[in-house]
């Protein structure tokens, strides 16, 4: 809840893929907030890719809290309902989004055994590295509707 003052988090766990925060509930002072960041990762597994905008509130002492990520990024199952929200606290704590570039992960065995993201101060990566992982992860994206499709269309010619 963002009030007048500070924001108050309701965090359970869980609510990341890769990344692993554990449930937290606290009432944060806009004033304690340094900056609200983003940055995209990349998380390739089997030649798929997957991508996904993490944000974390750093405290100005510095602590790192991770409120939520935006997944699927660069394909039709994209979900942006985090960018407003991030805004809008930065925008509270006198700031705006700090965007950190892309960092990739290790994507473990689809994204779920063994993943794991590269730590918060990891270096971005180049464009042509951040290029490959966008056009990996549109054509994994893509892979996931035309799947769809060739089972609905089995169910139909088998028995629908």
């Amino acid at each position: 809840m963002l009030d007048a003052d500070a924001v108050t988090l309701d965090l359970p766990a869980g609510r990341s893929l890769i990344h692993r925060p554990l449930a937290q509930h606290l009432t944060i002072p806009y004033a304690d907030i340094a900056a609200v960041e983003s940055r995209l990762e990349g998380f390739r597994s089997f030649g798929m890719e997957s991508m996904q905008r993490a944000y974390v509130l750093r405290r100005k002492d510095n602590e790192l809290i991770f409120p939520f990520e935006d997944r699927a990024v660069g394909t039709a199952m994209e979900s942006s309902l985090f960018g407003g929200i991030a805004a809008e606290l930065a925008g509270r704590a006198g700031g705006a989004v700090h965007d950190l570039g892309m960092v990739a992960g290790k994507g473990g065995v689809l994204g779920v055994w063994g993943a794991h993201a590269p730590d918060w101060a990891a270096p971005p990566l180049s464009t042509a590295e951040r290029l490959a992982h966008a056009r990996r992860s549109a054509v994994t994206g893509s892979l996931v509707f035309i799947m769809i499709i060739v089972a609905l269309a089995i169910r139909l010619l088998v028995g629908g």
